[in-house]
């Protein structure tokens, strides 16, 4: 398995290649497993991974920059956090959804205390922003300079995000793997395997019950 220390020596553009390769080749490995109590074993381990992955994004955080460029044009912090606020403001939600988009747009609109913004504000905020839809020149060129902005925090937030969804969809291996041989198939021949409990129950005589 990849640590989250080895992806950190890779090029941001590269992760997500590397990452699969690494899951390709862990179901492959998968593929001719027929003990479920190896696979537990396994779970186990990797549980205690993500574990501590999720505490590392708990701590994990971009600092932010006071000024970026785009297209020729200079922006200073404020400047895209008010572009931030107003498309945080075309969001029609239901009430449930409101307290969440409330702290966020609140967040941004105290830009000037905020030094480093935390991987979880982070993500909401690109979540926020890439499920708008944008129009017309204006919003074009405001919603560039937001990505430009946040240039500088990208390669370590695709690496994060990156090694999280790698995590989760190695659980699933796992965790197909264990459905596949609690349906009874033997992954190296296709053959039905013999449940264990019934097997046992078949070998113990029936005791008679005293009246």
């Amino acid at each position: 398995m990849i640590t989250r220390e080895a992806i950190n020596e890779f090029d941001a553009k590269d992760v997500g290649g590397k990452l699969q390769e690494d899951l390709d080749a862990y179901k492959t490995e998968l593929a001719n497993v027929s003990d479920l109590e190896f696979l537990k074993g396994e779970e186990v381990k990797l549980m205690d991974v993500m574990g501590a992955y999720d505490e590392y994004l708990r701590n994990a955080s971009y600092a932010l920059p006071n000024s970026s460029e785009h297209d020729g044009n200079y922006y200073t912090k404020k400047d895209i956090a008010d572009r931030i606020v107003s498309f945080i403001n075309k969001n029609e939600v239901e009430f449930q959804y409101t307290e969440g988009l409330y702290q966020l747009s609140k967040l941004w609109r105290n830009v000037a205390k905020v030094t480093t913004l935390d991987y979880y504000k982070y993500d909401s905020t690109l979540r926020v922003l890439g499920q708008l839809r944008y129009k017309g020149y204006k919003e074009w060129n405001d919603i560039l300079a937001i990505n430009s902005y946040f240039s500088t925090c990208h390669d370590q937030y695709t690496k994060d995000t990156s090694y999280s969804i790698y995590l989760a969809q190695r659980h699933n291996a796992i965790m197909d793997k264990m459905q596949e041989l609690s349906n009874g198939v033997d992954p190296a021949t296709g053959a039905e395997l013999v449940d264990e409990v019934d097997s046992q129950q078949k070998k113990t005589p029936k005791r008679k019950i005293s009246k």
